[in-house]
């Protein structure tokens, strides 16, 4: 150990070889360690993982499209019977509570419409534009929202 001590910090040793490790990082001059292939940062089992990595995250990312479908397909449905409900509710009233039940019920109608009609994606694609055209809105709709939501979930 003698003969490495001018080369290496005697603290420093390859883990799997105890091998002395110079200040560089390197294992000193003639020794006879060498690196495994996935510590020296090139070779093929580094792209294999990096592969595998890649198809996880497209097989997670379209089981959460999945998801993301069916929770909005069910919230149309949703809102369909909501405004239903609520369409009903005002036939039997008179007045501006009608009017203004009708009005919810034809809101709700149309958003279920929108869902139904519109993909995740394209969805996505509409809100950025929206916010893109009007952010003072969509700052305001993203705090409500952020509140609403902080409630529920509490």
């Amino acid at each position: 150990m003698t003969e490495y001590s001018s080369r290496s910090d005697p603290a420093k040793v390859e883990p799997e070889s105890g091998t002395p490790v110079t200040s560089g990082g390197t294992p000193p001059a003639g020794s006879d360690y060498e690196r495994p292939p996935e510590v020296s940062g090139g070779g093929s089992s580094q792209q294999g993982m990096t592969d595998q990595a890649k198809e996880k995250a497209a097989e997670y990312g379209e089981k959460a499209q999945e998801q993301a479908e069916q929770a909005k397909d069910q919230a149309a449905s949703g809102m369909e019977r909501a405004a239903e409900k609520i369409r009903e509710q005002s036939e039997s009233m008179d007045g501006t509570p009608a009017q203004a039940g009708t009005k919810v019920a034809e809101g709700m109608e149309t958003a279920a419409s929108y869902l139904k009609d519109h993909s995740t994606t394209e969805m996505w694609t509409d809100l950025e534009q929206y916010a893109k055209q009007h952010p003072g809105q969509a700052l305001a709709g993203a705090i409500v929202t952020g509140f609403v939501l902080g409630r529920i979930l509490r």
